[in-house]
């Protein structure tokens, strides 16, 4: 079965900083390929996910939450277009948080940060593993640590268009 990875807090601020590129070569029995710098991959060849954790933990200079989702689920959840008709540009895009595992949590959707009209940071659908909104640079507010905070689990979060690149290497 295919695979997505999506390592946490990796190269944001000069902090845990890795090669992904290299870290992609150095799993090609795996047939990985590396979708951008923020840790996100494709595992195209059959593979366990724990075979996968294991192999890419020991591969990175410091620890790290890895979290491994079949790729049927990320197909599903592009084939399913939730922004659209949503006109993106830089002052508004689109996220899609991983998490851990299932939410403890249920929130009020949507929901903003900071309430109101100023909001930087919208939750607009929580589906199982997988959290949907949007995002305003109108304020300093980083989509992965809020939705953590108010969900009480770990989270990554990707633009949707980092999605929607993992499905054109799955092809």
């Amino acid at each position: 079965m295919a695979l997505v990875v999506f390592l946490r807090g990796v190269n944001v601020g000069g902090h845990r900083r890795f090669r992904p590129s290299l870290l992609a070569t150095q799993l090609e029995r795996f047939d990985v390929v590396n979708i951008g710098a923020a840790g996100t991959f494709v595992v195209r060849a059959r593979s366990k996910s724990s075979d996968i954790e294991r192999e890419i933990a020991k591969r990175l200079p410091f620890d790290c939450e890895i979290i491994v989702r079949p790729a049927h689920e990320v197909r599903t959840l592009v084939d399913a277009k939730p922004f659209d008709g949503v006109a993106f540009r830089r002052d508004l895009r689109g996220w899609v948080g991983v998490m851990a595992k299932k939410p403890a949590a249920s929130l009020e959707l949507p929901y903003l940060v900071p309430k109101g009209a100023e909001w930087a940071l919208r939750v607009d659908r929580i589906d199982g593993r997988y959290a949907f909104g949007m995002w305003r640079p109108t304020r300093f507010v980083i989509p992965s640590n809020e939705l953590e905070k108010v969900l009480g689990v770990r989270a990554t979060v990707r633009w949707w268009e980092t999605y929607e690149r993992i499905c054109r290497v799955m092809a």
